[in-house]
């Protein structure tokens, strides 16, 4: 990692928020920790940012990036696989491998939890 230096550039202000909030979830470390199969629905709700308990207005502009977080998360791909690693405003490097790790626990919880998610993103309140 410390020979990626040399690529690594500022981040812009909340550019990488997600991935540096998704990597510090408890949902994350279970992951990491081969216990991918006890993440509760509550956990990847954390995961992902989205709270049950947020306003109607809240939940709405989370429905909005949880529907544009697949794309966006491709073009992170894109973009570290070309540029390296990034230093965040915090100090913390973020790497192509952090990203990919994101983006595949992402997936998995996506897929496991889809019927629940869809109603949880159409809740009015």
């Amino acid at each position: 990692m410390k020979q990626m230096i040399s690529y690594q550039r500022r981040l812009r202000n909340g550019k990488f928020g997600h991935i540096v909030a998704a990597s510090d979830s408890c949902a994350m470390h279970m992951y990491e920790s081969g216990q991918k199969s006890d993440i509760s629905f509550a956990e990847s709700l954390r995961f992902w940012g989205i709270l049950v308990r947020n306003t109607e207005g809240a939940l709405v502009d989370k429905k909005e990036e949880f529907n544009t977080l697949d794309a966006s998360m491709e073009k992170l791909i894109d973009e570290f696989k070309s540029n390296g690693a990034e230093v965040a405003p915090s100090g913390r490097e973020i790497t192509y491998k952090d990203v990919l790790i994101v983006r595949n626990l992402h997936q998995y919880l996506k897929g496991r939890y889809e019927a629940r998610l869809k109603l949880v993103l159409n809740e009015k309140k």
